[in-house]
């Protein structure tokens, strides 16, 4: 019995200091959070060989604002980039991926949300996945960070 009092009187003495100022450095607890995300719309549905719009927001924390960025998309299989804004830096035929960009002045929430249009095959039939990731440097190391939002599109259903 003693030593349950003794447990429970331990925790309740961590638990109060904890809430009288306990912060997530004490705890060695810390929450990363990106100097750059992004987040993918995508439509619901495709035409077989009609373009779809794909828009990449781009955030980016201003006191903490790399001075480069690279972003790269990977495409389903098959499906061609019909035009993108901005341009595309670098396309990867082998991987079927685009790359754009960003560095000094550039890199800014503003100007670096990227519209692109695609194309799938004429004989498309699936659902498909697009997957894609920023890279940067923080604190001259290495970053990279998974786009976020829509990965798959299926379809239209034809009637």
């Amino acid at each position: 019995m003693k030593t349950k009092n003794v447990s429970y009187l331990f925790l309740t003495f961590v638990l109060l200091v904890c809430i009288s100022g306990c912060t997530a450095e004490h705890l060695s607890v810390q929450a990363q959070v990106s100097a750059v995300s992004a987040k993918r719309s995508l439509p619901k549905t495709y035409m077989p060989s009609e373009p779809a719009k794909v828009i990449l927001d781009i955030d980016v924390l201003p006191d903490k604002a790399p001075n480069g960025v690279v972003i790269q998309e990977n495409l389903p299989a098959g499906w061609k980039i019909l035009s993108a804004s901005p341009q595309i830096a670098k396309f990867d035929e082998g991987k079927n991926a685009a790359s754009w960009i960003f560095f000094g002045a550039q890199v800014n929430a503003e100007e670096m949300d990227i519209t692109y249009y695609v194309v799938s095959p004429e004989d498309a039939i699936e659902k498909v996945s697009f997957l894609g990731q920023l890279f940067y440097n923080e604190n001259k190391k290495p970053v990279d960070v998974k786009i976020k939002g829509d990965e798959l599109i299926k379809p239209a259903a034809i009637l």
